[in-house]
């Protein structure tokens, strides 16, 4: 999954901040049942299954748009 997630980031053309986390504790505190998983901006993707890198480019473009669309996405209240 790892390099599906590189891969993905790559093609989005924003800046990700990726972290890679083997630490059981930190599975737990993020709600991780299975691994491999993805979390995007604290939110679990995706857990137990080895996504695509089309999977994971929509993810975060998802992620990405509405972030885009919030009022702090858009400068607003900054």
């Amino acid at each position: 999954m790892r390099s599906n997630v590189d891969q993905a980031v790559k093609a989005c053309g924003f800046p990700c901040e990726v972290e890679y986390v083997s630490e059981i504790l930190k599975f737990i505190e993020l709600g991780v049942a299975q691994t491999p998983a993805l979390v995007i901006n604290g939110r679990v993707i995706s857990s137990g299954k080895v996504m695509t890198v089309p999977e994971v480019i929509a993810r975060l473009q998802g992620a990405h748009d509405a972030e885009s669309d919030s009022p702090a996405g858009k400068g607003v209240g900054k």
